[in-house]
């Protein structure tokens, strides 16, 4: 494993597999994590944050008319810790189908390049 500086931290780099990564639904125990990912988001691109509006229940935000939308945990199976995260989101088409999509995937800094996007 080596040892390299990226943008100012340490990254270990460690590749993941698919195998080594559990997506599943947002739970109010992830609220810090999943801020955490937010500011640093944030923090690198100006996405609007505002850390009031995002409290232990946004993330299970799951209806709105004609749309359906659901925060995506992915987390480490070996330590259960959560190292990114993104929505699914589903919307009705003309024929009133429900077509859904992925979007907004983040991971968090330290996981970078370590394979984690290509598998999300």
């Amino acid at each position: 494993m080596n040892l390299e500086v990226k943008k100012e931290i340490f990254v270990l780099n460690k590749e993941f597999n698919k195998n080594q990564i559990i997506i599943r639904n947002y739970k109010t125990s992830d609220y810090q994590a999943t801020l955490e990912i937010l500011i640093q988001l944030h923090d690198l691109y100006d996405i609007g944050l505002k850390e009031a509006q995002w409290r232990p229940t946004s993330g299970l935000r799951l209806f709105k008319p004609n749309l359906k939308r659901i925060t995506l945990i992915a987390e480490q199976k070996s330590t259960n810790e959560v190292i990114g995260m993104g929505m699914l989101g589903a919307s009705k088409n003309a024929l009133g189908q429900y077509i859904g999509y992925l979007e907004n995937w983040a991971i968090k800094k330290e996981f970078i390049g370590n394979n984690v996007g290509k598998i999300l």
